[in-house]
């Protein structure tokens, strides 16, 4: 098996015939006198040699080490349907750029708010001596910790989102795949504890380094 091919499908010069007949209505044979269809194998290629560059290598060799007499395919198809992918991956990059950085901002005011009314109490542990990384520490687990239950509240919903796509849509099956959810959810959880952990950092630092008095100015 070539590592191009998914899967494939041999017709017969007969099984193609009777699903000529059945499309058409009537037999062509009844009227030629001979069955005018040859036997043939429909392959499907795995998603990333489904481009016009790795086709046309594909046809090459297939011409080169069988007996193939003909080799068809849709190119204006196929470069439709990569056209479209590619503009749709742009979107979604967009909008995903866009949900990022409005997350980044939520999350940081969020936290920023929450460090805020513990400003006193961060003032009082510098006051009896405690050092800086013990006073940012409960704050800092306290923000990866709500991190990580939204990034698998997200991560739950994406994979639920992913499975209903796909039972109403079959076809997805052949984009939303495990080498794409894994590395997703991935991001997703990565990102639910570097985002807390860094605008929890930097909040409590801010204060850390704040007088007294400028604590009732702010």
């Amino acid at each position: 098996k070539r590592p191009f091919v998914k899967s494939s499908v041999y017709i017969s010069k007969q099984q193609a015939l009777e699903e000529q007949t059945a499309a058409m209505g009537t037999n062509p044979k009844d009227f030629l006198g001979y069955n005018p269809f040859k036997a043939s194998l429909e392959i499907y290629l795995r998603s990333d040699y489904a481009n016009m560059d790795s086709i046309a290598k594909i046809e090459k060799l297939i011409r080169k080490d069988t007996n193939t007499r003909e080799v068809l395919y849709r190119e204006e198809l196929i470069d439709a349907i990569n056209n479209n992918i590619r503009t749709i991956s742009l979107i979604l990059l967009g909008l995903a750029l866009i949900l990022t950085f409005i997350s980044f901002v939520l999350i940081n005011n969020t936290v920023r708010l929450a460090i805020y009314s513990k400003r006193f109490l961060i003032y009082t542990m510098t006051l009896v001596g405690a050092d800086w990384g013990f006073i940012r520490k409960p704050f800092v687990a306290k923000c990866v910790r709500s991190g990580i239950c939204a990034a698998a509240i997200s991560g739950a919903i994406l994979i639920g989102c992913a499975f209903t796509a796909i039972y109403y849509e079959p076809e997805l099956i052949q984009v939303i795949t495990l080498q794409v959810m894994i590395p997703v959810v991935g991001i997703i959880i990565i990102s639910g504890i570097l985002i807390p952990w860094w605008c929890g950092y930097f909040s409590v630092n801010k204060y850390l380094r704040m007088k007294s008095i400028d604590l009732y100015y702010i």
